[in-house]
């Protein structure tokens, strides 16, 4: 594409933001918005700047990769239109079941090899404009070579032994050991040596009925005793007190020996084994965890080269969510800073950490084990969080993490680092996103970041449309930069065709939840009017601020679940957009209520509802109750905040927290109700009215962003039905239609009334708009058919067919030729059932008369698998909807003959089903092909 005047001045005003650092946000649009084209489209959206667009999780096989290769794929990036890539450290995906030979030692993670690798990457992305992100540790959880598991900086945990002493007998003997290996082995791995060191000796009395064999042993917590200092050398020796039998707990704490790799468990080129250092799990809750990070990368990691590139090209650095094996989190900081930040002791309460192995009694052990959640979600916000984010900022770099998995407040972590990060795949329903994107708005993060495309069993079948389908969901939750899992490296020993593919069934066995797109895929020959559809939503999502219609309080820790938070879809099927928010997050100063809205300068909620929530800090408390009288509406579900989560002075906090709560329910600006379906109706007796307020019930979910009098909304239908209804948007002006595929606009027909405007909304199941309300600009006209439409059934199909060729990375290709009288999948043709490539359908057709008198033609493609383009006379037309594939060939239709070329592009599933039968044979075929009806309709205008 040539380099209009138009075109270089917006190229060099999103350059701007890149080299400034700022991925959204008011910033990204006032940079952009200077370099509109005039015609109502502006230039952000209709070419939407690399910095906008997804980008890539790309694996390498440890350092045995080629630096011309390496190159060559970022250039394939590139051309394809994403927006850059992030790094990430494959090589243990390389299975053992063959011969493989890499030698960790020479193409290791950090090796020389790997750095001379990286900065040809990095050089290559300031090249072609890409932004480069890195991956904090050779795999995750984030751990580096050269720990050891006991050692300064390595992951802890809290492991006990127990053993149970009669009423009056007397223990004299060794301790109770710990009776499992450490959390962190598992198969494969070798098990490292711990030395458990003896942190306390607790006696208690069992309660009536419980023995030390029970599942959970229940303890009286008024009779625990603490007898550490008894200990000599190891032994006890101690009587028990008469009345009830006596459990004896030796505490002790050690490294979890979790390996995230495993570098001495290959061959080499020669017999003799090669052994490196392994790369222990770093402590996440300590402050030596994050140094020893910090000190590795600036020692071995970061030249003065990589480090200069960085700054130019430089994104994030990325660290995977908290998957830590342990019995119990622990860091040699966290008594004194339990002490600290909670008040009391934690000794006499250290069993009911393991799990749920102890019990003091349901409200105390609730009490305590919220209390030392809370401590280590302090402990990995302030000694890993904030100390890694101030350390990648440095360097000219952002952090990017996924502050969940483990019990940490993920929704303040979200609003505390600088870009949060969710996942497609580990959230199984979109509270998950909602709840980091209400971290996220309330911190001021302009970007939400997504995992994105890792589905089970997915390698070799996964469209783009499925790709596109779940990101469309998860842009509705708050989602505006997907990386996607992922593009794989080409090549790796043992690996066969189409190539190297990590989490593949090619290496790790039968199960996979990973596609490796790329080159090496024929759908990826249609790869750029995917990157550019996502890219526009991108920027979309991220002009201007936020304007969220509801907060829900969610004071539970961990993000990931497996559940909705919020379960009644009534609030949504409404129109009302929600996010949640935690305790942690509401202590924030940006947490402030200002003319009845909260975070006025951000999301701008109406209201905060509780749902049933039966415990709450008293200073949470307050701060709602200081939203009430400031004139945020409080929607009260159910159950009312009864008792304080912790255990300090927890009598006296109880009585508070009453207090407190009475005062907030008797403010004019709460509402009581009884059930999650009673919130929608009474917000709408409050005056609350949804931003996207739909006519009747809908499975549209929206997205509002507000930029000085403009107004965006993206729209989504989650729905398994069409959908055609009218709805109501905040804002007053003539609606526009952004259509994210093509980059053109078109004005609606729409009315005004009350200060909103209100507009007639057609989607698809899965397909996704943009609609913008502007104050200037005129309604535009109607379509209506205007008479018969035309069928074509003749078609001439030339397909492209993908074999492996001779080696794992060389394709062959073969050419079929066949005649059509109507169309059909692929699977359903003997010549065509096994075949995996492109097709490309050509047929020649008469204009008929009776189309010369309309204004237009649309041309609907019925049923594509997976994507399409669209040729006609020549002529490339716009890319196509791949959920809705209907063009509008406006009057490009000629008298006499046209000829229509539709090319199609497929998932190598089908022939890998014969050519690794052993893997992929199992597989259904898949219905490839332009399935049609392929349909031609004349159309009039109307005002």
């Amino acid at each position: 594409m040539s380099s209009t005047p138009s075109r270089r001045r917006f190229l060099q005003a999103a350059g701007a933001v890149v080299a400034a650092g700022t991925f959204g946000g008011t910033a990204f649009s006032s940079a952009v918005a200077a370099a509109g084209n005039g015609n109502g489209v502006p230039a952000w959206f209709r070419n939407p700047a690399l910095v906008a667009r997804p980008k890539f999780r790309w694996w390498w096989p440890g350092a045995l990769v080629d630096n011309t290769e390496i190159a060559a794929e970022v250039e394939a990036m590139a051309d394809a239109g994403f927006g850059g890539f992030e790094i990430a450290d494959v090589w243990d995906s390389v299975s053992g079941t063959g011969d493989e030979t890499i030698d960790p030692v020479r193409y290791g993670w950090g090796t020389p090899r790997w750095n001379s690798a990286v900065v040809t990457a990095l050089r290559t992305a300031k090249k072609r404009g890409l932004t480069a992100d890195l991956t904090i540790g050779p795999h995750w959880p984030s751990a580096i070579p050269g720990l050891t598991p006991d050692g300064k900086g390595s992951a802890k945990e809290l492991i006990h032994g127990v053993a149970a002493v009669a009423a009056g007998a007397t223990f004299d003997s060794a301790l109770p050991a710990p009776a499992k290996a450490p959390s962190g082995v598992t198969t494969g791995n070798p098990s490292p040596v711990v030395t458990p060191v003896l942190h306390a000796v607790l006696a208690a009395r069992l309660q009536e009925g419980s023995t030390v064999a029970d599942e959970v042993i229940k303890l009286d917590e008024r009779s625990v005793t603490n007898l550490t200092s008894t200990v000599d050398n190891g032994r006890l020796r101690w009587t028990a007190p008469q009345g009830g039998s006596w459990a004896l707990v030796a505490l002790w704490t050690r490294g979890t020996g979790q390996i995230v790799n495993m570098y001495d468990a290959k061959k080499t080129g020669d017999a003799s084994p090669v052994t490196s250092p392994q790369s222990y799990v770093v402590d996440h809750f300590g402050p030596d965890g994050a140094r020893a990070v910090i000190d590795y990368w600036d020692r071995d990691l970061l030249t003065a080269e990589i480090r200069g590139l960085l700054r130019q090209v430089g994104g994030a650095v990325f660290e995977d969510s908290l998957e830590l094996k342990t019995t119990a989190h622990w860091t040699p900081s966290l008594p004194a800073e339990f002490a600290r930040r909670r008040g009391y002791d934690l000794t006499p309460y250290l069993p009911l950490l393991i799990g749920t192995s102890f019990s003091y009694g349901d409200t105390v052990t609730s009490r305590v084990r919220f209390d030392y959640q809370q401590t280590l979600s302090d402990l990995f916000l302030d000694n890993r969080v904030l100390k890694l984010k101030a350390w990648c900022n440095s360097l000219g770099l952002q952090f990017r993490n996924q502050p969940y998995g483990a019990s940490v407040d993920s929704i303040l972590a979200a609003a505390r680092t600088d870009i949060p990060e969710g996942e497609s795949l580990g959230f199984s329903d979109l509270d998950s996103f909602r709840a980091l994107a209400g971290g996220g708005a309330l911190g001021g993060r302009p970007l939400l970041s997504d995992e994105a495309g890792a589905f089970f069993n997915g390698a070799y079948n996964t469209t783009w449309k499925k790709l596109a389908t779940t990101l469309g969901a998860n842009y509705a939750a708050g989602v505006n930069q997907a990386v996607i899992h992922g593009f794989a490296y080409s090549d790796a020993p043992g690996a066969q065709w189409p190539g190297f593919a990590a989490f593949s069934p090619l290496f790790g066995g039968s199960i996979s939840f990973a596609e490796a797109w790329g080159p090496r895929q024929p759908s990826w020959t249609h790869a750029t009017d995917v990157s550019a559809y996502l890219g526009r939503l991108q920027a979309v999502l991220r002009t201007g601020t936020p304007r969220v219609d509801i907060a829900i309080y969610h004071q539970e820790f961990n993000a990931s679940a497996d559940a909705p938070f919020f379960t009644d879809t009534g609030l949504r099927r409404a129109g009302y957009a929600y996010q949640f928010l935690s305790h942690g997050a509401l202590a924030l100063p940006q947490a402030r209520v200002s003319n009845k809205v909260l975070v006025p300068g951000g999301p701008a909620y109406r209201a905060l509802v509780l749902n049933n929530q039966t415990t709450m800090p008293v200073t949470t408390a307050k701060t709602l109750l200081d939203f009430a009288r400031r004139g945020l509406t409080v929607v009260v579900i159910g159950d009312i905040p009864a008792a304080t989560p912790g255990y300090y002075r927890a009598a006296s906090e109880d009585e508070e927290l009453a207090d407190v709560i009475r005062q907030l329910l008797a403010q004019r600006t709460v509402l009581k109700v009884s059930t999650e379906a009673d919130v929608a109706a009474a917000l709408s007796r409050a005056g609350i009215v949804p931003d996207f307020h739909p006519s009747s019930g809908t499975d549209l979910l929206s997205v509002h962003r507000a930029d000085g009098a403009t107004h965006y909304y993206y729209l989504h239908n989650a729905g398994a039905a069409a959908t055609n209804q009218t709805v109501s948007l905040a804002g007053s002006g003539v609606v526009y239609r952004y259509d994210p595929w093509t980059g053109d606009a078109a004005a609606l027909p729409s009315t005004r009334a009350n200060g909103r405007t209100q507009v007639s909304v057609q989607l698809v199941p899965d397909e996704a708009t943009v609609l913008v309300v502007r104050p200037a600009g005129q309604a535009g006209p109607v379509q209506t058919d205007s008479g018969p439409s035309l069928t074509l059934t003749s078609w001439s199909l030339q397909v492209e067919d993908w074999r492996p060729g001779a080696t794992a990375t060389q394709t062959t290709k073969t050419v079929h030729d066949l005649q059509l009288t109507q169309l059909t999948a692929w699977s359903s043709l003997d010549e065509l059932a096994d075949v995996s490539g492109i097709g490309t359908y050509t047929t020649t057709f008469p204009l008929p008369s009776t189309f010369t008198r309309a204004a237009g033609v649309r041309l609907s493609l019925g049923a594509v698998f997976d994507t399409a383009r669209v040729t006609l006379n020549g002529e490339l037309l716009p890319p196509v909807n791949v959920f809705n594939p209907v063009l509008d060939l406006g009057n490009r239709l000629r008298n006499g003959k046209n000829t229509l070329v539709i090319q199609v592009g497929t998932t190598l599933n089908n022939r890998l089903r014969v050519s690794r039968p052993d893997l992929f044979g199992g597989n259904a075929r898949q219905d490839y092909g332009l399935l049609g009806p392929v349909t031609l309709v004349p159309y009039n205008r109307t005002t």
